[in-house]
């Protein structure tokens, strides 16, 4: 019995060394957070200093409880879920922002002179619409760039049919 109180020491003392080590740096941080986030005048500063401290606490907690061999297999899945979970919603967020910054460089490019450039205006316009969520101009774009077969004819965005 006491073989394995002394063998468990070593794991008992990483994690102490580990909690304070985490804890301190997730004072440290959320600090630096709490200054960077107030010079930038940026209105959700606490919020954002929060959300640090706390991710630097629930990631120490996860790395105690494996150092200490306590559910290392559910820690371990559940870290990893939430950490997947985290960096879709950062992958979602930064496509979106790289396509509206693609949306304003191809609405710039197509917009020359007071004129739309016609070989290039119509994606513009459907970028447009995606982007600005409007659905009835989605629908005007999609019928201005599309041709839809209705049996033998074709309707093309005008409302003309022809063969």
């Amino acid at each position: 019995m006491m073989s394995v109180i002394i063998g468990f020491l070593p794991h008992m003392l990483a994690a102490v060394l580990l909690l304070f080590f985490g804890v301190l740096l997730a004072n440290f941080s959320a600090e630096a957070a709490l200054i960077g986030t107030v010079n930038a005048q940026i209105q959700e500063a606490r919020l954002i200093a929060n959300f640090i401290r706390w991710g630097v606490l629930i990631f120490t907690a996860a790395m105690v409880l494996t150092q200490l061999g306590i559910a290392k297999e559910i820690v371990v899945a559940a870290f990893s879920i939430t950490f997947g979970g985290i960096m879709l919603v950062l992958a979602i967020a930064v496509g979106l922002e790289v396509a509206r910054t693609l949306q304003k460089t191809f609405l710039i490019k197509d917009y020359v002179g007071g004129k739309w450039n016609r070989t290039k205006c119509r994606t513009s316009r459907l970028m447009v619409s995606l982007g600005a969520g409007d659905p009835i101009g989605l629908i005007r774009s999609l019928l201005r760039a599309s041709r839809y077969r209705i049996g033998r004819n074709e309707v093309h965005a005008s409302g003309s049919e022809g063969r």
